[in-house]
């Protein structure tokens, strides 16, 4: 089983959108459309550098498409965006840093 973030979009009334970070679960089959935590995700981490690495991957849900909640399923409802250069090599750093490897 894989994880990572994802965004998942909310309407809390007609005029009301929020974005929260949650954790998803893909399961063995390569499943597109995973579980989710009902939860939006906290930022924890043991150490210095495991906060790093989870503020990386985090960072990595806003290049994926957005979901939101219908019918107790995940539906996609905004395409990926491109991160820029800048960012994406943040990314491949701080989680070098984080995992020791730099």
């Amino acid at each position: 089983m894989s994880w990572n973030y994802r965004i998942i979009r909310s309407v809390v009334e007609a005029d009301e959108v929020t974005y929260a970070l949650h954790e998803c679960y893909y399961g063995n089959n390569g499943d597109a459309i995973p579980t989710w935590t009902s939860e939006p995700a906290n930022v924890l981490a043991e150490t210095r550098a495991g906060l790093l690495w989870v503020l990386s991957v985090m960072t990595e849900a806003l290049a994926r498409p957005v979901f939101e909640v219908k019918d107790g399923k995940l539906v996609e409802v905004e395409p990926a965006q491109q991160l820029s250069d800048d960012i994406r090599k943040a990314i491949s750093n701080n989680k070098k840093y984080a995992e020791g490897m730099v």
